[in-house]
């Protein structure tokens, strides 16, 4: 399963978490839960031998609103989360990100009708991956974030992503890079599903923008029309709004602590 999507749907049907509503989140109220608590970052020791393995709920009880507007249609919901994943040199690492669906309608070139669901996902504030070679002078490299970010946090690895050449797109008045993207055959029958992604750096701190649609829709269709019209609304504040570097380190290091084996005394 998509893994943020997985774990929202887990958190959904288990703790009855509700997401707000709205049509312009911002400024907007945290996500809040119904009458059933937020769950923790759940760290249970696992039976055996060893005293450090654990298990882990990678949806962490961390809410930070995005540094960023965006105008959203009347019915369409959102929530802010933060995600724990493994780094490509087998790190762990945290990731906040803000996560936006609702209801699709449009034509087809056929004159069918057709009707989905638009989902666009915001993950921000992670640390960059600078190619040598690739890289520009200010050590960012937006394009090569977006990749990782696609196979490490949004979608099983195990799937089977294809990508089209990067182009350029538009976050509001930000030009972003990315390419569209397939994701198929997936593990435990997820379904097919394709899209875009955009990322981007403002104010030294990286964004990368997924946007897709279920059941997956065919190429052309209104979908993408939809989704890129609510991206063009997004203007970023981070200067105004961003957490300092000292509260995101803070935070990690916590994170870090937390999942550190720690020595079992002596009997």
């Amino acid at each position: 399963m998509r893994k943020i999507l997985s774990t929202l749907l887990i958190l959904i049907c288990c703790a009855g978490f509700a997401f707000a509503q709205g049509n312009n989140p911002t400024p907007v109220p945290t996500s809040t839960a119904t009458d059933a608590a937020e769950p923790e970052a759940i760290i249970t020791a696992t039976p055996g031998p060893s005293p450090t393995a654990v298990v882990i709920d990678p949806l962490l009880n961390i809410s930070i609103e995005p540094p960023l507007s965006i105008d959203l249609p009347d019915d369409w919901q959102f929530g802010y989360f933060a995600h724990i994943y493994e780094e490509l040199d087998g790190s762990v690492a945290t990731i906040p990100y803000a996560i936006y669906r609702g209801s699709i309608r449009g034509m087809l070139d056929n004159g069918i009708e057709t009707e989905a669901t638009g989902t666009i996902v915001i993950l921000w504030g992670y640390d960059t991956v600078v190619n040598q070679f690739t890289a520009s002078q200010t050590g960012f490299n937006p394009m090569l974030d977006g990749q990782r970010m696609l196979r490490l946090v949004m979608f099983d690895n195990q799937c089977v992503i294809g990508l089209a050449p990067q182009k350029q797109y538009n976050l509001g008045e930000q030009v972003a890079v990315g390419t569209t993207f397939s994701v198929v055959d997936c593990p435990n029958g997820d379904p097919d599903t394709r899209g875009w992604f955009a990322s981007t750096n403002v104010d030294t701190v990286n964004f990368s923008v997924y946007a897709f649609a279920d059941p997956i829709q065919p190429v052309n269709s209104p979908f993408e029309t939809d989704l890129q019209a609510i991206l063009d609304t997004i203007e970023f504040s981070v200067a105004e709004r961003f957490v300092t570097e000292e509260e995101l380190v803070a935070t990690r290091d916590a994170i870090t602590l937390t999942l550190t084996p720690q020595a079992t005394p002596e009997q």
